[in-house]
């Protein structure tokens, strides 16, 4: 008999670093999930600011809620993964310490699990928020409330598909999935989320991408990791050489050619933007990038540059 999810088999991991200017708004939002049921790990990744005491007092408040807390940060991907592994729900979930959520959010994702029993994931589209503005992101993917392989979402690679949407705090997942596959983020600062992005969508039995929006990603602040020019901004390469290697080493070559494309479109904004970084950390961008690529299968790149427009294939050219 195939399981009925509600609310009280949802976990949100809420990991925050530094972040008492938006933590509470973040918090407050998840009221509705905690009085339905829901539950809640709070991980402080190391803050220097009121950041724990404010999540400890919410933990102290909701009935099904963890406080985790780390002397000094390890990173987003870190601190996920802590959660992960705390977690005793059958569903699970996450959301960044400087966004929020509507109330009616995790309800209209949490119906949607159940709309196949095969279904491992539920996917969404999201609101990026700019101050008052408000622009909506949506799914790569025309196929919505539907349950459906979640292969069909990674090709082709000259598109953006849901390889390329690699917001995973805009869905929920099953924890059986998760755990099954040892499905975790990387222990990165940025770009963490790019392998659990790739593993769901080629592991996956089924997903459902839900036609829904109210997750509000917060963009108008500059306290984001996004906006740093240190070496973190490098983890990108680390991302990408173990998505890679996961595609090559589990038998997953076909998915090569959107691997590659995606590879070098985030080698070339981040060289075409390198006067945001650090002097040293440009250097160490510029031999990375040549080193990975160096790893590449050179009849996959050399198909994958014939495909991009001049600019970027004499960036990629000027690297190898």
């Amino acid at each position: 008999m195939a399981t009925t999810y509600t609310l009280s088999d949802l976990t949100i991991i809420v990991p925050g670093k530094d972040a008492q200017a938006s933590i509470e708004k973040t918090l407050n939002s998840l009221e509705p999930l905690m009085a339905a049921g829901g539950s809640c790990i709070l991980v402080n990744d190391g803050s220097t600011d009121a950041t724990g005491e404010i999540m400890g007092r919410f933990a102290t408040a909701w009935d099904k809620a963890q406080l985790i807390s780390f002397e000094t940060g390890g990173g987003a991907g870190k601190a996920r993964n802590a959660g992960l592994g705390q977690t005793r729900t059958a569903l699970v979930g996450s959301v960044d310490s400087d966004d929020w959520v509507g109330a009616e959010y995790y309800p209209a994702l949490v119906a949607q699990m159940n709309a196949d029993p095969e279904v491992d994931f539920v996917r969404s589209h999201y609101l990026e928020c700019r101050g008052n503005k408000r622009n909506i992101i949506r799914a790569p993917f025309e196929v919505v409330n539907t349950a459906f392989d979640p292969r069909l979402a990674v090709m082709p690679d000259d598109r953006p598909t849901m390889v390329d949407h690699p917001q995973m705090w805009a869905g929920i997942y099953a924890m059986d999935f998760l755990d099954r596959h040892d499905i975790r983020y990387d222990p990165l600062h940025t770009a963490e989320d790019r392998i659990i992005n790739w593993k769901t969508q080629i592991l996956g039995r089924k997903m459902v991408i839900a036609e829904e929006f109210r997750f509000y990603y917060r963009r108008d602040h500059n306290v984001s990791l996004t906006a740093v020019g240190d070496d973190r901004q490098l983890d990108f390469l680390q991302a990408m050489q173990n998505v890679i290697g996961f595609l090559v080493n589990e038998g997953h070559e076909r998915y090569l050619p959107k691997a590659i494309r995606q590879l070098l479109a985030l080698i070339c904004f981040h060289i075409e933007r390198q006067g945001r970084l650090e002097p040293a950390t440009r250097k160490k961008l510029v031999t990375g990038a040549a080193h990975l690529l160096a790893l590449v299968p050179t009849r996959e790149l050399e198909a994958a540059l014939l495909r991009i427009d001049d600019t970027r294939r004499n960036t990629i050219r000027g690297l190898i």
